[in-house]
């Protein structure tokens, strides 16, 4: 071997070694006698292998030694978990997204429903679901001649129905009020109410408060409101006829219950006139279709004897009905002679006074004397004798 291949033999100490830790020093060979820098970086190694263990012992201490592949024991259950945690970070990416899309949608409907009406809305009896202002006044112009307002309550029907040549609705002007009121910020709400049949032309209250200023600006100049009134009036006029607006026995009876009571003396009232048209102008103004009475409760009539209330009426129903209970049988020489029960009696009682009823003596004595006069025709009675009352077993 020449003494240059020997030379490649003995390693570099500037060059790394393959082994980081724990290598044996190669067998020192002897330098020849033209390598002195070699003999010089020999004598050397010694103290650069120290550093270089050193370092190692270093770098071990600081984690950096080299990781042996993890050995798991029997039940080891790492996978799971990492599977585990995967699963909950995909949930709630899935949540993330699904209320993100909520937040959108709902957004999207606040816009939506600033702008068109809701489904099943009406304006004069035109179909204006989903319109916006401009759409629906094309709508309601162009089909006004449809609209027709109905009051109802206690038999008592009447149908006002535009004659004008001209339409009586501004459509414009409708729209743009109704679609005002939608609440869109609760679109969701009323998109239910709106599809369950709930919805109201205009945003009216349930209840009737007959004290606020009627606002016609939803109708147009073709409107007359005096005609209107005159004709309802009349119709209230005629209904009221057949109603003496009285407390009494013969309107207050109610043959199929067999007593007197609140519900059947109620029925002689009279419908109050100036009520009703000014509810009925309150329907009108938001282009309602029907004016149900029955919202108004007792505000639709007038008080039966101008004064008596609900509790009073039942006061005097309940006297009355003691009357009722009144059930004699007479007898003259052994033989029934004559009966009063709740029949005759109800003919003798008395509503002068309204809320105290009374038994009328007057005509108690005339049913008497008839009896009397029955048995004077037939027989004289013996000893002079008048029949005797029992009561009835």
């Amino acid at each position: 071997m020449s003494q240059n291949d020997r030379t490649q033999l003995i390693p570099d100490p500037q060059q790394p070694s393959r082994h980081t830790c724990g290598v044996q020093s190669p067998r020192p060979i002897a330098p020849s006698h033209g390598q002195q820098r070699g003999a010089a970086n020999a004598s050397q190694r010694p103290n650069q292998q120290r550093q270089q263990r050193q370092q190692c012992q270093q770098s071990q201490a600081n984690g950096n030694a080299p990781k042996q592949p993890p050995t798991h024991a029997r039940g080891d259950r790492g996978p799971a978990r990492k599977s585990a945690g995967n699963n909950k970070s995909g949930k709630k990416t899935t949540l993330f997204v699904v209320l993100g899309l909520i937040v959108i949608v709902y957004i999207v409907g606040i816009v939506a429903f600033s702008q068109v009406a809701y489904p099943n809305t009406t304006i004069a009896g035109v179909d204006v679901s989903f319109s916006n202002a401009s759409s629906a006044a094309t709508k309601v112009n162009s089909a006004w001649k449809h609209y027709k307002l109905t009051v109802t309550g206690d038999d008592f029907s009447w149908t006002y129905q535009p004659e004008s040549d001209e339409p009586i609705v501004d459509g414009e002007a409708a729209a743009k009020e109704i679609i005002s009121h939608n609440e869109a910020f609760i679109w969701p709400v009323r998109l239910v109410e709106s599809l369950s049949g709930k919805t109201k032309t205009t945003a009216t209250s349930n209840e009737v408060d007959l004290d606020q200023d009627v606002d016609l600006s939803m109708l147009s100049d073709a409107f007359n409101q005096k005609k209107f009134e005159e004709d309802l009036g009349a119709a209230i006029d005629e209904f009221n006829e057949d109603r003496s607006g009285t407390f009494e026995a013969n309107s207050s009876f109610d043959e199929q219950a067999g007593k007197f009571t609140v519900e059947k003396a109620r029925s002689n009232e009279k419908i109050n006139r100036e009520h009703v048209i000014k509810y009925a102008e309150l329907e009108l103004a938001s282009l309602s279709e029907t004016v149900d009475l029955s919202k108004l409760g007792n505000d639709a009539y007038e008080p039966l004897n101008g004064t008596l209330t609900d509790d009073q009426i039942q006061a005097a129903c309940d006297a009355a009905n003691n009357f009722l209970g009144v059930n004699v049988t007479l007898k003259l020489n052994g033989e029934d002679a004559g009966k009063v029960d709740g029949s005759s009696v109800l003919q003798w009682i008395s509503f002068a006074d309204p809320a105290n009823p009374t038994l009328d003596t007057s005509q108690i004595s005339s049913w008497a004397a008839e009896l009397a006069n029955g048995f004077n025709t037939v027989a004289p009675l013996a000893g002079g004798r008048a029949p005797m009352a029992s009561n009835a077993p």
